[in-house]
């Protein structure tokens, strides 16, 4: 009969094969459900009467599966809210306009065109770490297709449940911290304040009964 030996090998090659599925199984929580609230601050380019534009406000992302909602309400009295229908593959953007609500539903041709130039990214780190919002955050560099780069810390912590984050299509990590450069040379800054993983009720993704449902082809003939 053959006798394994436990050799000094054996062992470490156990150990580090246990501390392996031990971190594989607690390394990543899928966020499927909660709510993820971040302070923005954007910046303006220089106005030669009032200098630097500058605007705060707050962003949250709700979610429940395949379904979103998201607001951006900032210091200046706007308010955005987004609503996505994972399931039915359907946008909504909540909007006010000559003192009427709508529910304009986007062209999902048109937000996948938009969203060509984000995927395909690469995401690389040195290792470095920071602490954001007593949250542990690892420095990365996002690089895009087209050679665009974004500065990001974030979570290994958390991986999304679903594709929420309109610059980082699938990203597999929770971006804490992240600039956004935009055109027009406006920055937005996100930093995250808090992570709730809860229930969430269904009616947050339901359209307001006092909005009215209306296709992108309407609302742009009524801006016109």
């Amino acid at each position: 009969m053959k006798t394994n030996r436990l050799t000094l090998k054996n062992i470490l090659s156990v150990l580090l094969m246990t501390l392996g599925m031990v971190n594989t199984t607690y390394a990543q929580q899928i966020f499927k459900e909660g709510a993820l609230s971040y302070n923005v601050t954007i910046q303006g380019p220089a106005d030669q009467y009032e200098g630097v534009k500058e605007y705060k406000g707050t962003y949250v992302i709700t979610i429940k599966g395949n379904m979103q909602h998201k607001e951006l309400k900032l210091d200046n009295g706007f308010n955005d809210i987004t609503i996505v229908d994972g399931n039915k593959e359907k946008v909504y953007s909540l909007r006010e306009f000559g003192r009427k609500q709508y529910a304009i539903e986007l062209d999902n041709n048109i937000l996948k065109d938009k969203a060509k130039v984000w995927r395909g990214f690469s995401l690389s780190s040195d290792g470095t770490q920071h602490v954001v919002s007593n949250m542990k955050g690892y420095k990365g560099v996002v690089k895009y297709p087209n050679g665009n780069t974004c500065d990001i810390y974030y979570s290994k912590d958390w991986q999304p449940g679903t594709d929420m984050f309109e610059h980082f299509p699938e990203i597999q990590v929770l971006p804490l911290s992240y600039i956004i450069n935009s055109t027009g040379g406006m920055d937005m800054h996100f930093k995250i304040t808090s992570i709730e993983a809860r229930p969430v009720e269904q009616s947050i993704f339901r359209i307001p009964r006092n909005y009215k449902i209306i296709s992108y082809e309407e609302y742009k003939q009524m801006k016109n």
